[in-house]
């Protein structure tokens, strides 16, 4: 009887992964696929989903997509109105369709060999575009938390590089393991909603904020000064309407998406 495929095999320890994102903002599922001419990988958090995109031979539709839609750094999709690329495609699309998957955005990290992609999907709703436009920079670190994840899981690690054909045997050729170790640069982070964004520094200044220290701690940890550290605490104060620190740390623990970004730092940041 031949081996699970990793998308099936690991769709569970992927959708842990990915309870931040699907429980807390209107995202319904998620995907990472990186494709190659001769080949490709793929995990995603939805194993129902997972078993039948094997099962009806939707591989190929990772090609055909990538051949049209890979020209910007990242692509709003519609499911329900598609290019006509061929039959199987448009059987994907209206599948997607019927699993609430209609509408979304992907990601692309563009490699030497090959061409990543993320897929963040959404349901019909008329504000979903504006909700997927307005939150990229989110997006963009949900994907450095995902490969985060992944690589602290030496059999995720495995999946996450195991390159199948488009004829479903796996490949033995090795793959540099280094490829896709690019990061995605973040310009912007939401930490109480979307219209809200902070800089890295203003990030983690606000972490420790939350964390409950004082601004003389949070210059040590951080190896500043101590007025670089308050001027920093005046923008962010105002950014967040907030008059005092007791008020802010009040503020960041209410926000889901503050929440979010405190689990994924929790390994890692103290």
């Amino acid at each position: 009887m031949p081996n699970k495929h990793v998308v099936i095999q690991y769709a569970g320890e992927i959708e842990k992964i990915c309870e931040p994102l699907v429980k807390k903002t209107p995202i319904k599922t998620f995907s990472f696929c990186r494709n190659y001419r001769d080949g490709y990988t793929l995990l995603s958090e939805d194993g129902k989903w997972a078993e039948e995109y094997i099962n009806k031979g939707y591989q190929s539709c990772i090609r055909e997509e990538c051949n049209w839609f890979h020209m910007c750094d990242y692509q709003l999709w519609d499911a329900a109105n598609q290019p006509k690329i061929s039959e199987k495609f448009e059987r994907f699309n209206q599948d997607l369709v019927k699993l609430g998957y209609s509408k979304g955005i992907t990601i692309y990290e563009k490699q030497p060999d090959h061409l990543i992609m993320y897929d963040f999907a959404t349901n019909s709703d008329p504000k979903s575009t504006e909700f997927l436009l307005s939150n990229i920079d989110y997006f963009k670190n949900f994907i450095f938390y995902f490969k985060e994840k992944i690589h602290c899981n030496r059999d995720l690690t495995k999946a996450f590089y195991k390159k199948y054909s488009f004829a479903e045997e796996p490949v033995t050729k090795n793959i540099d393991l280094t490829a896709t170790q690019k990061p995605l640069k973040v310009n912007k982070y939401y930490l109480l909603d979307d219209q809200c964004s902070f800089s890295k520094k203003e990030m983690d200044i606000s972490r420790l904020v939350a964390l409950g220290q004082t601004s003389k701690q949070i210059a040590k940890n951080l190896n500043n000064s101590f007025r670089t550290i308050e001027n920093h605490l005046v923008n962010i104060k105002n950014k967040a309407q907030c008059e005092n620190l007791s008020e802010l740390r009040e503020k960041l623990w209410s926000s889901d998406i503050f929440r979010m970004y405190m689990s994924i730092e929790s390994d890692t940041f103290t």
